[in-house]
């Protein structure tokens, strides 16, 4: 499996064309607009959808595994 580059993402085009957007210097707002072109609009989250609590484990694994911590 191909190691992914998370400051880099390439898009295949049914063309063959790639296009490469480097998300590092992309600011949030502008990173949903570039997301959207390419796979169209979010759907919306159904309103009879409730977020459960997370438990302190999970909150101790997505620090864990998943924070960055700044630079």
């Amino acid at each position: 499996m191909p190691e992914l580059n998370l400051q880099t993402i390439q898009i295949s085009h049914t063309n063959g064309h790639v296009t490469k957007i480097d998300w590092g210097g992309v600011a949030y707002k502008q990173m949903v607009q570039l997301v959207e072109e390419l796979a169209g609009p979010r759907p919306e989250v159904p309103q009879d959808i409730v977020a459960p609590e997370w438990s302190s484990q999970a909150i101790r694994v997505l620090k864990e595994r998943y924070h960055r911590p700044k630079v």
